[in-house]
């Protein structure tokens, strides 16, 4: 980009429908020119938990739906050191009780609790219950 130098901190912003894409540059990461992009928007906006975007959700034109993924990815990094907390965790923030199979689980999510549970028993941290949910919201 002519007047920046050659390395710097640049923004990929996804803007979508049901019908198209749009990925758009930003040099900076300012409340305000988010703002400005939104300006007369009316709907929900799924995004990061981040102050730049309270002045969008101000007008109550627009509701938050938070992008919950940085969450997520907490209670996976745990998996290694507290596999029973994470699980139990990870089932809380997904909206899943711990002893319950929520409406997304599948094969995947099964073996992943078998993993875990396996993991925690070898700890001696015998754990709770089945069911995580797959859905993030993004």
């Amino acid at each position: 980009m002519p007047g920046l130098p050659a390395a710097h901190d640049g923004y990929v912003e996804l803007y979508r429908n049901d019908d198209v894409a749009v990925f758009q540059y930003e040099a900076t990461k300012e409340g305000e020119v988010l703002q400005s992009k939104l300006a007369g928007f009316h709907g929900t906006l799924t995004a990061d938990a981040e102050h730049r975007f309270n002045g969008v959700y101000a007008s109550g034109d627009v509701v938050e739906a938070g992008c919950n993924a940085y969450g997520r990815r907490k209670f996976e990094a745990a998996e290694a050191t507290q596999p029973t907390l994470a699980f139990e965790g990870a089932a809380a923030h997904d909206g899943v009780d711990a002893g319950e199979e929520g409406p997304f689980v599948g094969a995947v999510e099964r073996r992943r609790h078998d993993r875990i549970q396996t993991a925690a028993r070898g700890r001696g941290q015998v754990g709770g219950g089945h069911g995580v949910s797959g859905s993030n919201g993004s």
